[in-house]
């Protein structure tokens, strides 16, 4: 009987050298989109509460 592939045992191939820093900076990039994301969020939140205020 054959072992089956990839489905009972799975390898997690860690990267080194340039790879791993090149993940290491797509995180880092990441991260930071994430945080610009959340700041453009509360931009928006203000400029609806605001709009909301002028138009009252």
């Amino acid at each position: 009987m054959s072992h089956s592939t990839g489905d009972d045992r799975r390898e997690e191939i860690v990267p080194t050298g340039d790879l791993a820093e090149l993940f290491e900076r797509i995180d880092r990039h990441s991260q930071r989109l994430r945080e610009h994301a959340q700041e453009l969020r509360r931009f928006h939140t203000d400029l609806d509460g605001l709009d909301q205020r002028f138009r009252s």
